[in-house]
């Protein structure tokens, strides 16, 4: 089987990415009240993870912009993943 970008078939460093995401969430001062159902995406711990996403990416070797632009869409499939599992 074929890894990222061609490589061993080992996966990118999951690792860095889940300790860098556990790291927001612990850093990140989250609160469910009423606004969350209304704006779900403006919950304060999407914006750390996009940046931890966007990072990650850049560092398996996605380009820079294809990194900041697929971590940007993070908000929109947070609320899509919300209503599907309604």
């Amino acid at each position: 089987m074929m890894g990222f970008r061609g490589s061993s078939s080992k996966c990118p460093d999951t690792d860095s990415l889940a300790e860098s995401l556990d790291i927001s969430i612990l850093e990140s001062d989250i609160h469910f009240d009423a606004r969350f159902l209304d704006r779900p995406a403006d919950i304060a711990l999407i914006a750390p993870l996009r940046t931890a996403l966007s990072e990650w990416l850049v560092k398996i070797g996605v380009p820079g912009i294809s990194a900041r632009s697929i971590a940007d869409r993070l908000p929109t499939y947070f609320v899509y993943a919300l209503n599907r599992s309604q």
